[in-house]
């Protein structure tokens, strides 16, 4: 994958799909265990319905990237039920992708740089020759290098133009007070565990190691109005 754009990696991991012996595929990123935590959806071959049916509901309901969250690795959909307990809206789901004549495929979660994670499903197989275990693996494989190679720009774009929640903004103008994390967590009201992840989301998406780095980055992106402090001396 030496491609320079989202669109052309997107594109070259379709082409790699068909001669794999599948024709639909869908990407979500970030994913984490909590599907309310909104999610970028790319889809290619599936039914148009299907794709706006997910983004309304079907999403809430959708089994597979949480087990592909807990599973590790790829799995064919039809074994989902032996990697969670399915709920009965996950049933509902599954029974939804029959009524669009979807029915087995591959899953798989992707990691990118700053522990990203993303799920990829794969489905429509041209026969049960598509799952072999060679074909498999290849998809797998294609799937994770389109990933990285994503993350890899956006990234570039991200440093450029971070962008940040509001609890990250809450966080980074405490660090530039010069505030430490038991401190920030007594303010905020969250554990110090909690800030500690928020802390490792900043460094990560303005590219920097330390809190007195981050804080002068944060200030040169007027991210943050201009502070003195002893601890990070910025102004």
């Amino acid at each position: 994958m030496s491609a320079q754009d989202e669109a052309t990696i997107r594109y070259e991991f379709r082409e790699v799909l068909k001669e794999l012996g599948f024709g639909a595929a869908y990407y979500l990123s970030p994913v984490v265990s909590d599907p309310r935590v909104g999610r970028q959806l790319y889809t290619f071959g599936f039914p148009e319905e299907w794709g706006r049916q997910y983004g309304d509901k079907l999403g809430m309901m959708d089994p597979f990237p949480r087990a592909a969250l807990k599973h590790g690795g790829v799995f064919r959909w039809s074994q989902v039920g032996k990697i969670l307990r399915l709920q009965p809206r996950n049933l509902r789901y599954l029974k939804a992708l029959e009524g669009f004549g979807i029915y087995d495929g591959i899953g798989f979660p992707c990691y990118g740089p700053g522990a990203r994670r993303s799920f990829v499903g794969v489905g429509l197989p041209a026969s049960e020759k598509s799952f072999s275990p060679e074909g498999v693996l290849k998809v797998q494989v294609a799937g994770q290098l389109a990933f990285q190679r994503q993350a890899q720009i956006n990234r570039l774009v991200d440093l450029a133009n971070p962008r940040l929640s509001q609890r990250e903004h809450d966080v980074l103008q405490l660090i530039a007070k010069g505030k430490s994390n038991s401190v920030i967590a007594q303010v905020l009201r969250i554990s110090s565990s909690t800030v500690g992840v928020y802390v490792a989301r900043l460094f990560e998406k303005l590219g920097v190691s330390d809190r007195t780095s981050a804080s002068v980055r944060a200030l040169s992106l007027g991210l943050i109005p201009g502070f003195v402090t002893p601890e990070t001396g910025v102004k």
